[in-house]
Order: structure tokens, then C-alpha cells, then sequence
């Protein structure tokens, strides 16, 4: 079972959001503005869960418990791989002349292939599909690399300083991972935001990764830095 099916079989009988890479558990939807005390928190990155829970905020009829149960019990023997969704990429594979990305799209399935400019035309490619397409033109093996951006680690290098930041719409929000972590584990704490940003900045270079322009989860090296700020 998948995180986004479990909370919407969840949201059938209780009410579950995901934030910060964590599942609470509601008796009911209640405005944000208004106190909310969720019952059961999850962490979906453990097989077994990490449980914290309230019970004296249960306000669920017998019938609907049970239900809310079982969700959890079949949720709970998903593995962990195969809870979250399936990563795709955009495939840019160069520029043209003008510095317009130029990226690789499906005509008919993942080996007939072409390049375009057209974002409305753009292909999305998962995990095996890449390996495919790796394997049968290995000179694209370079672009694949420096599309999957997922598995970039963003560390406490007293090199760079590290911000990050989440555009949740109507404001902005600086924020403060536990580092270590990959851009992809980023994504996972902070899932509802509308876009993330990852500013690495060096003393004369620096990068910037932005996550949620492209889709849930892709990230993209959004500008590259260069000279004393």
C-alpha cells in the first residue's frame, strides 16, 4: 500500500495528513487555525513504525476503529520500498545555442526516442526505464547521472552554508533538516510544501537544487553561483 492511498483510505474514516515525512492521525479534519490533537503518529520509513499515540483524542465510533486498524496493519506489512511513489525524472540531455534546455521524450515506449524543447511534450522516465535507456545508448549515461538528482547528499561541510527553504505558498519558511541527508530524504520531511530550495553556498561557488517546479519529489539544479556574494 502506498503513503497517499493509506491516508486516503485512512481520511474514509478518521482524517491522516503527512507532514515532515511523519503520518498523524486525526479523529476528524479540523482548520489549522483551530486546535487539532492527533490520536497515532507514524513514521512509514520503518518497517515496523515508530508509534506515538494519545488515546484520550480518539473520538471514532467501534466500526470506524476497526477499519482504521486493519489500514494500519496492511500499511504496516507493505515494505518500506514499497510505500512511497515511484521516482520519475526529466531527462535533459544538453542546451541549445540559446541555453534552452533541451530534453529527451518518449515517441513510442522508452527505446523510440527524441529530444525537444517543448516542456508540454516532456516524457517523465522511472528507475528501470533509465537502466533501459542506459543500457542500450550508454553515451547517455553522463545526463542520467546529473538528472537523478534524488541521491545528492547535502552535508555539514564547514565549507558551505547550508539554507534551505519552503515556498507553502503564501509565505516562505527557512528550516533546518537533520544533516546529513540526501535531496530525496529532504523531500520526504517536507512532502506538502509547493517547492523546497537547497542553497549550498561556497566561498566563490555555490549551487542551488529547487524541488516541486517539475512535480512532487523532482528536484532540479535550479543555478549554479560563482564570485563572492
Amino acid at each position: 500500500m502506498k503513503i497517499n492511498e493509506f491516508i486516503e483510505k485512512v481520511n474514509e474514516v478518521a482524517y491522516a495528513e503527512c507532514n515532515h515525512g511523519t503520518i498523524f492521525i486525526y479523529s476528524r479534519k479540523v482548520p489549522v487555525t483551530q486546535m487539532r490533537d492527533w490520536f497515532l503518529c507514524l513514521d512509514p520509513q520503518e518497517q515496523n513504525f515508530h508509534y506515538g499515540y494519545d488515546w484520550e483524542s480518539i473520538d471514532l465510533t467501534p466500526g470506524n476503529l476497526f477499519k482504521l486498524v486493519d489500514l494500519i496493519q496492511k500499511f504496516r506489512l507493505t515494505p518500506v520500498n514499497e510505500r512511497f511513489p515511484e521516482r520519475e525524472f526529466y531527462l535533459v540531455v544538453g542546451r541549445n545555442d540559446y541555453g534552452k534546455e533541451i530534453y529527451l521524450t518518449k515517441i513510442d515506449g522508452p527505446i523510440k526516442i527524441a529530444t525537444t524543447l517543448n516542456k508540454d511534450c516532456l516524457s517523465t522516465w522511472n528507475e528501470k526505464e533509465l537502466k533501459e535507456l542506459e543500457n542500450t545508448f550508454p553515451n547517455l549515461a553522463p545526463a542520467i547521472k546529473e538528472n537523478k538528482l534524488d541521491d545528492v547528499l547535502i552535508s555539514n561541510d564547514p565549507a558551505y552554508k547550508i539554507e534551505i527553504y519552503l515556498d507553502c505558498g503564501a509565505y516562505w519558511k527557512q528550516v533546518n533538516p537533520q544533516l546529513p541527508a540526501t535531496l530525496h530524504d529532504i523531500y520526504l520531511q517536507y512532502p506538502n510544501a509547493v517547492m523546497i530550495y537547497v542553497i549550498v553556498d561556497g566561498f566563490m561557488s555555490g549551487v542551488i537544487y529547487r524541488c516541486g517546479n517539475y512535480g512532487d519529489g523532482e528536484w532540479q539544479q535550479y543555478a549554479v553561483t560563482q564570485g563572492m556574494a
